[in-house]
């Protein structure tokens, strides 16, 4: 599984705070949408004074910064805004547990993006932070993604009620956009989890086990990445700003139902691939008792002929049997005889 790693540091906690973050080369894309129930203005461009001057503070605007390697873009739109620096250093470290803190009239909302790679058939995630303010919102996503093209589309096309209300409806949307993007991967999840399943019963494997040790390891992952979702909408609900409204507690109620059935699908995933885990060692187990019978049954049909031709092969000078002109032609019929026999008997017990 693909994993952002977060950056090491030892800081020392007292303000203000440097960002310190690796500089790249690529371009980060920004996008201010400002909009109310009768207007509409969209920009995106590259030069992050270019946006902040488009940024109109009497209407709802929302901020989207795709791309998380320009150190100067968190500084200059923290010093647009008078961002806590602590706020601006979380939004700088990737890597984060899913959380919701308070910075006075403002609130970040860190959260992970995570989806199934098809062409690396892997899980992978990506941090997206959210600062929400009165009659504004700002998401920084690590990586470009369609996840909130919905949105876009609904704000763009005046659908709903979205251009009527405020940074808290917004906020609902983002969250349950990307809830809802969970169940895709639980529904791709489980096809996958189904045909390991099928293949460990029918034939299991070393593939077989090092795909389920995987899909423990991404269950496991998914879990520690949600779970924390509902302290984080629980939370708006209780924290009193005025721009949260009370009105709207109804569609974070809902989003936390969606986390809730998510959580129990994953616990669900876990149990399964615990069931598969015992599948695959009872098959293991059950392919060697039958070698071992197969084995067991060709040793004792062997035990009788093995006695017989050791018996007449001691080469005593006074056996009676040797000489007979029809002995060989005895001993032969005698051990076809009963190697038949037991294969017989073994068959109607059914032991094979």
């Amino acid at each position: 599984m693909h994993r952002n790693k977060r950056r090491s540091t030892n800081k020392i906690s007292q303000i203000p705070i440097t960002i310190e973050r690796e500089q790249r080369e690529e371009k980060t894309k920004i996008q201010v949408i400002n909009y109310d129930e009768k207007t509409l203005d969209d920009k995106e461009t590259y030069d992050i004074n270019e946006a902040l001057a488009y940024v109109n503070k009497s209407n709802m605007t929302w901020i989207r910064i795709l791309g998380m390697h320009n150190v100067d873009i968190v500084e200059k739109i923290g010093d647009f805004f008078k961002l806590h620096p602590l706020l601006l250093d979380d939004i700088s470290e990737i890597g984060q547990r899913p959380k919701i803190e308070e910075f006075g009239e403002y609130l970040l909302i860190v959260i992970r993006r995570l989806y199934y790679d098809k062409k690396d058939n892997e899980l992978k995630d990506f941090q997206i932070s959210v600062i929400v303010g009165d009659l504004f919102i700002i998401t920084f996503q690590e990586q470009v993604d369609e996840i909130f093209d919905i949105i876009l589309e609904r704000i763009i096309k005046a659908k709903g009620k979205i251009r009527q209300t405020g940074s808290d409806y917004l906020v609902y949307r983002i969250l349950d956009s990307i809830v809802d993007s969970y169940f895709v991967l639980l529904e791709n999840l489980s096809k996958k989890i189904d045909l390991v399943e099928d293949l460990v019963i029918k034939e299991p494997s070393r593939e077989n086990i090092q795909a389920i040790h995987t899909f423990k390891r991404d269950v496991l992952y998914l879990h520690k990445s949600i779970w924390p979702l509902r302290e984080i909408v629980n939370s708006i609900s209780r924290i009193e700003l005025p721009y949260l409204k009370e009105t709207n507690n109804i569609y974070f109620r809902d989003v936390q139902n969606h986390i809730i059935q998510i959580i129990d699908s994953i616990d669900i995933f876990r149990e399964m691939l615990n069931g598969m885990f015992e599948i695959y060692l009872s098959s293991i187990s059950n392919r060697l008792n039958q070698i071992m019978k197969i084995l067991t049954i060709i040793s004792t049909i062997f035990i009788p002929l093995s006695f017989i031709a050791s018996l007449y092969g001691m080469n005593f000078r006074y056996m009676p049997e040797l000489q007979s002109p029809i002995g060989y032609y005895i001993v032969v019929f005698v051990m076809i005889f009963i190697g038949l026999f037991m294969l017989i008997y073994f068959k109607k017990k059914d032991w094979f």
